[in-house]
C-alpha cells in the first residue's frame, strides 16, 4: 500500500552517517525524524518523532542562557 504524505517543503534533509536508515527532515515548522524499513526489495519510510521548531528554539535558548 502506498500512502501519500502531505505536501512537505523541507528546508534541509540529513541522515545519520552511522545508520543511513535514520533521516531527519526539517521544515519551517517542525523537525521530523524518519526511519527507513526494508522488507526484501520494498522500502517503507515511517515517522518516528516530530518536534515543533518552537520547542527546539526554546531548548536552545535555555542552554545558551544557563
Amino acid at each position: 500500500m502506498i500512502q501519500e504524505l502531505p505536501h512537505i517543503m523541507p528546508t534541509w534533509v540529513a541522515f545519520n552517517p552511522g545508520n543511513w536508515r535514520h533521516l531527519a527532515v526539517s521544515t519551517e515548522k517542525e523537525l521530523t525524524l524518519w526511519n527507513v524499513e526494508q522488507s526484501n526489495d520494498l522500502y517503507y519510510v515511517t515517522k518516528r518523532f516530530v518536534v515543533p521548531l518552537l520547542v527546539l528554539m526554546a531548548c536552545r535558548l535555555a542552554l545558551f542562557v544557563s
